[in-house]
């Protein structure tokens, strides 16, 4: 029995020898590759005294070099992909420290392997990063373009680190920075129709000032901050599209999923990065559509909800005391009593986007329907009577009635020719008349028009157009 034990003992003993012995070589070879990884990454963005410094002091064998499938780049991203789908996290790689590092040798360090670098290879060394550094310069000029567009390129694509220390605030700069709008809306002053009072206020606030700054100072600096209100489909956002195209400006279209974070402490974050990116990319406005998600009242407020309204209300204060920062914030919502007073008095303007009126609702038929141009329509239409017939609809609901007038007349048309026999090509143009669009308008009634009294009496206790 004691033999057997023995044997038993010295089989445990031999096992777990073998076993360290391949974890201490893994660990040995995963050491290796992580030093080629870093070498050859070191080689690949030209720091090439670093490179030949690792090399020496790691004593790196010239014989052996990474695949040509793998990089440090790509292992990292790696990690950070399946850091996220496990956590629904990007992971933090580094962070700040309160004291700068000090690199300590303990006598085992490899001194003397320490490479001064030759004058000659440190200036053919700086000579090329020169050269590219022009070559990344020059990719930003187009044909016929100057240094002025491309260093107005570069701050629009540009991420503000100087401003941020810790890489997660750079992090979310980024994110924020993705919600710029880069292209043309293609949206004219003149495509809105009515709305006069909320088009003055804005350009009042954003387009006159740039063009006169010296005009708007001391009690006529422009406002800051704007809120615009009325029922859903009265042309708010096409205001805001407007206002982009006509701008020359940086316009940040920030929604409720762009600054909420279900991380603790994010949300408040994002607000603060949304505002220094918009000063570091002034002149700038911050468009908040749907604002009540953002700033509703509510009794059983979760603290995250409390402290990111907190963060928006100190940073809407910075602006509206500053008159040097060329930040503008316009907030549109449907539920102006669903918002907090204490954010109420932040905004200087309340403007009410009211239902169009009887002219505006024809203006807006005969572009929708018009008599004759570029459509698939001939439109014999009473438009005078046909805007009488229809109060209480906003532009959104004239445009589905409009739809709804010309497609019953296509519906129509496709079935008297799906019962004939002739195949004689293409159709004829649409004829929509008058009746057509009274009975779309029978079939398609107003989504606001019950509501209309509410916003009325909010206006009277509220407004400040």
């Amino acid at each position: 029995m004691q033999n057997r034990r023995r044997s038993d003992d010295s089989t445990k003993n031999i096992t777990n020898k073998l076993y360290e012995n391949v974890a201490e070589k893994k660990w040995k070879e995963r050491k290796r590759n992580l030093l080629y990884l870093i070498f050859q990454f070191l080689k690949d963005e030209c720091y090439f005294e670093s490179a030949e410094c690792l090399e020496a002091e790691a004593r790196l064998s010239p014989q052996f070099s990474v695949c040509d499938n793998v990089d440090l780049p790509t292992v990292l991203q790696e990690y950070e992909s399946y850091f996220y789908l496990r956590y629904q996290k990007q992971p933090k790689i580094c962070k700040q420290l309160e004291k700068p590092l000090q690199l300590a040798r303990d006598g085992k360090s490899s001194a003397k392997h320490k490479l001064r670098p030759k004058k000659s290879e440190s200036k053919d060394h700086s000579k090329q990063d020169d050269i590219s550094d022009l070559m990344s310069i020059q990719s930003l000029i187009k044909d016929g373009g100057s240094d002025t567009t491309a260093e107005a390129s570069f701050k629009e694509s540009s991420t503000p680190s100087s401003i941020y220390k810790a890489p997660e605030l750079l992090e979310l700069s980024d994110n924020i920075t993705r919600e710029i709008v880069t292209s043309n809306l293609d949206v004219k002053w003149d495509d809105v129709v009515g709305l006069e009072k909320a088009k003055q206020a804005l350009q009042e606030t954003l387009i006159f000032p740039l063009q006169h700054p010296q005009l708007f100072q001391g009690i006529l600096a422009p406002w800051k901050s704007v809120l615009l209100y009325g029922p859903p489909g009265t042309g708010k956002t096409m205001l805001a599209k407007a206002l982009a195209s006509e701008g020359k400006f940086t316009f940040f279209n920030i929604t409720a999923t762009s600054v909420v974070s279900k991380w603790r402490g994010e949300s408040e974050k994002l607000i603060r990065v949304l505002f220094e990116t918009a000063k570091h990319k002034a002149p700038s406005v911050v468009f908040l559509d749907e604002f009540e998600a953002l700033a509703c009242r509510s009794t059983d407020d979760h603290e995250g909800s409390k402290r990111l309204r907190a963060e928006f209300l100190m940073q809407l204060d910075g602006l509206n005391s500053s008159t040097s920062e060329q930040v503008f914030v316009l907030a549109i919502t449907n539920s102006p009593w669903a918002l907090q007073s204490s954010i109420l008095r932040r905004f200087e303007k309340r403007i009410f986007v009211d239902l169009p009126n009887e002219e505006d609702r024809e203006v807006i038929i005969r572009q929708l329907l018009p008599e004759s141009g570029g459509t698939n329509l001939n439109c014999f239409i009473d438009y005078n009577s046909v805007a009488q017939r229809t109060e209480g609809y906003s532009g959104s609901d004239l445009k589905t009635m409009c739809r709804e007038a010309a497609m019953s007349v296509l519906r129509q048309t496709l079935a008297k020719a799906e019962n004939t026999t002739s195949k004689s090509g293409k159709l004829k143009k649409l004829n929509v008349t008058t009746n057509d669009v009274e009975q779309a308008i029978s079939r398609t009634k107003p989504s606001t028009s019950t509501k209309k009294n509410i916003y009325k009496e909010w206006e009277l206790s509220h407004g400040s157009g």
